[in-house]
This record gives structure tokens, sequence and C-alpha cells, in this order.
């Protein structure tokens, strides 16, 4: 059974983020579609990290390119004249959303069924071949909000850090959330007559239920698709009192606030968890539950991980409304606000 994984590829013509043009020209290959129609939501400039751009540039595809950010929307437009692609792709900058929306009387967000019929390039009279779903976050909503047209490819972000065999949905309008799993988009593309063909560390690829044979014997099982080299895990001790860290830096996240503290942890299998730096210059100030109480701590040492840690002001530390330390972590309030001082 072949992994279409391996076609990812990463090259000086590849903009897509994470080789997947490799898969794309794989995919049509064999679906034997050279000058297809594609759509994109979420097309940014046109080019970087686009996964469209090499179909509708280098292959004359026609393509539908929205994008409702002000500024990208912008260089979206200018790339398309530089390009002297006006006649073959067209541009919008729009949401998409379950039903219209309006701002001041001017029309910000529609459904994406109407926006394809509206805008749909008349060379797609056979079907649409292509769709790409990057929006940060609502991505699996656009998807499903999708009833009318049924493309024979849908590619579509998601959060790879999110192993799979778990079920979570972005929940609707939450933009720049945490995105879905590849457990949940791949339910929908099973209730939409998809299987999932592909996946890299950003992007899944779907296949029409009734092309898969098309693409011959291929993997579709999500456990052998799925890229975990973005996976982190939490690993709790026998007793309770520390959990433990698969990463010293896993995607998007710190264990300190200042890298350069972070960067002088050597590596190693695990890295201990702590709630919070209170200071974030120093190794200092740490707030961890103790025997089921709030303790801070301090360590001087240019290696905390190295040397035990000493209690600082425990019965302070101690009395601190952990909803009130909540908000510390989150708002980075000032350290009277929870009345505890930790230099």
């Amino acid at each position: 059974m072949e992994n279409l994984n391996m076609y990812a590829q990463n090259n000086h013509r590849d903009d897509t983020q994470f080789g997947e043009a490799g898969i794309i020209h794989e995919i049509f290959k064999r679906l034997k579609v050279k000058k297809g129609v594609c759509i994109e939501f979420g097309a940014g400039d046109g080019k970087e990290i686009s996964n469209t751009y090499s179909l509708w540039n280098d292959q004359g595809w026609h393509g539908l390119l929205i994008e409702p950010d002000t500024d990208k929307y912008d260089q979206l437009v200018q790339l398309i004249d530089r390009l002297n692609k006006t006649e073959t792709v067209t541009t919008l900058p729009l949401y998409v959303h379950n039903t219209q929306q309006e701002i001041q009387g001017k029309i910000i967000a529609r459904p994406l069924d109407d926006i394809i019929d509206e805008y749909i390039p008349v060379e797609a009279e056979k079907g649409v071949d292509l769709v790409s779903i990057d929006i940060d976050g609502n991505d699996y909503h656009v998807w499903d909000s999708l009833k009318k047209y049924i493309p024979s490819c849908i590619i579509i972000e998601y959060n790879s850090e999110f192993p799979p065999h778990m079920n979570f949905i972005n929940p609707i309008g939450e933009c720049m959330g945490l995105g879905s799993s590849i457990r949940s988009l791949n339910s929908l593309g099973i209730q939409k007559g998809y299987k999932c063909v592909a996946a890299t560390k950003g992007n899944i690829f779907f296949v029409k239920d009734e092309l898969i044979n098309k693409l011959g014997n291929v993997c579709t099982d999500i456990n052998e698709l799925h890229d975990p080299s973005w996976c982190t895990y939490i690993i709790s001790e026998m007793n309770t009192r520390r959990a433990w860290m698969s990463k010293k830096n896993p995607s998007h996240y710190y264990i300190y606030g200042d890298p350069k503290i972070r960067d002088n942890i050597r590596d190693k299998d695990l890295y201990p968890i702590h709630m919070h730096y209170a200071n974030w210059d120093t190794p200092s100030g740490k707030f961890r539950i103790q025997n089921n109480e709030l303790y801070a701590f301090e360590n001087k040492k240019n290696d905390p991980y190295a040397y035990p840690n000493h209690c600082i002001e425990p019965q302070l530390a101690s009395s601190i409304n952990l909803e009130d330390l909540y908000h510390y972590m989150t708002n980075n309030v000032s350290k009277e606000t929870i009345g505890v001082s930790i230099e």
C-alpha cells in the first residue's frame, strides 16, 4: 500500500508550506487532470505558502482566490496583475460564513456555495477540481458549509499537534484558535463522501470516494498518514507531583519566556513543566502545585534542571487565589495584583 506523503517536496518551484505541491501534482497526474479549476480560501498574497499558485500560474488552471485580509488582498491583486492572470484568475476580498454578513450595507461574508455560484469560471461546468481551505481555525466549519459543490480534491488545514486518536473540532467563529484534529476532519470527510489520502504537518488531502481507485492502492489510514513530529506529550509522575513534557520547544510554545534561557537548557528526553515564570529574564519565580498547595520556587543556577528547587515564602505563595494566578499568567498583570513578591 502506497503512502502519498512520500511525494511531499520542498524545492525552488514549491511555494507551498510543507511540500504540498508534490502531493498535489501526483494526485492530479493520477486523476488525469491537466488543466482544471481550483479555489483557495485563505489565499494570502497568492504565492507564499499557497496550495494553488503552481496550478494557476504554471499549469494554466482557472482559479478563484478568496482573501479577506485587506493588506494581503492588495498584494494578491498586484500579483495577479503582474503575472497577467486576470483572464483566468478571479480574486475576492471576502470572509466565508454560513449566512451572508453585512456591515453598514457592505457585504463582508457569504456562504462558500453562493460565492462559487456567482464567481465560478465557466470552465468549471464539469465541476471543481480542487478546493483549498487555510484560515487558521474555522476550516472545519467552512468545509462543512460547502453543500452544493463536491470538489474532486479537498486540501484543508489542521492542527497536527493533536494525535490521530483525538476528535477535536475548533469552536465555530473562533479565529486563530486551536484548529481541528485530523480525526475530526476525517470523520467530516467520510460524511461527505471523501477519503483521506495524504497529510503534511499543516494540511490534509481528501479525494472523492469514486475517484480513489484512480489513485491506485494508496493508504487512507489517518494513523499512518498523520505527521506526529509536532505532537508534544505530557507525562505525569506516578506520585502526580510533577509532569514532564516530551519537547523543549514544541510549536508555538516556549518553556521560558526568554529564548536565551530556554536555549541554554541542555537537550533531554523529557522536560519538567512549571506553571509559569513570573520573572521573564531569569529562571526564578516558578509557581507549582505541591501537596495541593501553591508554592513559589526560585533557582539562581544557570541550569535550573540540574539543581533542586528552593522554596521561597511558601506561606505567602500558597495563599494566592488560583483564579488570580490564572489572570496573572494569561494577562501578565503586575505581581502586586496577586500579592506576592518573588525577587
